[in-house]
């Protein structure tokens, strides 16, 4: 327990330039700052998860899975107890278990949890004015645009939160203090546009599907569009975040993010042309398509798969 406890530390700081994992606890504070007993089951919960996080991380313990799966046994037998209320402590342990599951599966089931006990407690609402802009826009940022988005793309449902369900305001990068913001809020804010092209993209495609009650030039509009929002959110791209200097590598300091970042969009290409690609026997395709000169879907597609190619195989090959 005293090494966990050791490694807590430097598992936070290792882990604090990845942007997905700070949001797990942005919204109220670090798990280690948590000023409530001990005992009480949901800092128990929140405890279990951060162990467990620096246990399957740590190169110091003899046997990380065996102590890794000890923490989350105890999580989740803590997790199916009755008396286990919702509270934003028990949103950040479910994140903070996903964060570190090895099984997609787990990892997505832990993350859907997440964002559904968010919104019984209303974190995409707006909050009491007395509350700080910058801490009301983080639980939205996070559960409405992020989580809840991921969790849609990989289980290829339809997002938890709608868009008119959300009330909290938003804000860009420029509202921040450039004294206060630090790069991991700049990766965030890159992702939050990206998640959000995302679910315009979705709402897209459930046109498509519905047919003939939209023209067939409203819907090539509609995609040039999105291909701007597409092209417009790379141009933004933070140096920090610049994946291919060379063709060769992955330069960024922080690979992992870097390289996520640039295969969200690929893949969002991907997604936004998917409906228009050549395939007869897919309900899919809009029969207005064969009336008309298409988008070159096929290529774009093809030059995006390549892409999302190359960038997993330069990490494979730094991995080996």
């Amino acid at each position: 327990m005293w090494m966990c406890r050791r490694k807590c530390g430097s598992y936070l700081t290792a882990r604090q330039e990845q942007p997905l994992f700070e949001t797990a606890h942005g919204a109220a504070g670090s798990p280690l700052s948590v000023e409530e007993n001990i005992h009480i089951p949901r800092c128990l919960f929140l405890c279990n998860a951060m162990y467990y996080c620096c246990s399957i991380s740590s190169s110091d313990l003899v046997d990380r899975g065996a102590d890794g799966k000890e923490f989350f046994l105890r999580g989740q037998e803590l997790f199916e107890e009755k008396y286990l209320r919702t509270h934003i402590c028990i949103i950040q342990g479910l994140l903070l278990f996903a964060n570190g599951n090895r099984t997609t599966v787990q990892s997505s089931k832990l993350t859907y949890q997440a964002v559904t006990m968010a919104l019984t407690i209303g974190c995409h609402t707006k909050q009491d004015e007395g509350i700080n802009s910058i801490m009301k826009a983080y639980p939205a940022r996070v559960f409405c645009f992020i989580y809840d988005s991921t969790l849609s793309a990989i289980g290829g449902e339809s997002v938890l939160i709608s868009d008119e369900g959300i009330t909290v305001d938003m804000f860009e990068a420029d509202d921040l203090d450039s004294e206060e913001e630090t790069c991991s809020d700049q990766c965030m804010l890159h992702y939050v546009r990206g998640w959000r092209i995302y679910r315009e993209i979705q709402n897209y495609c459930s046109d498509i599907v519905q047919g003939p009650q939209y023209s067939e030039q409203f819907l090539f509009n509609h995609l040039e569009q999105l291909e701007k929002s597409l092209v417009e959110w790379q141009e933004q791209l933070l140096a920090v975040l610049n994946v291919l200097p060379t063709r060769e590598s992955i330069t960024s300091p922080i690979k992992a993010t870097a390289a996520s970042a640039r295969l969200l969009c690929y893949s969002l290409i991907i997604f936004l042309h998917y409906p228009y690609l050549p395939d007869p026997d897919s309900s899919y395709t809009p029969s207005t398509v064969e009336q008309s000169c298409p988008p070159d879907s096929q290529r774009h597609c093809t030059q995006a798969t390549n892409e999302i190619t190359r960038v997993t195989s330069i990490l494979l090959e730094k991995a080996s």
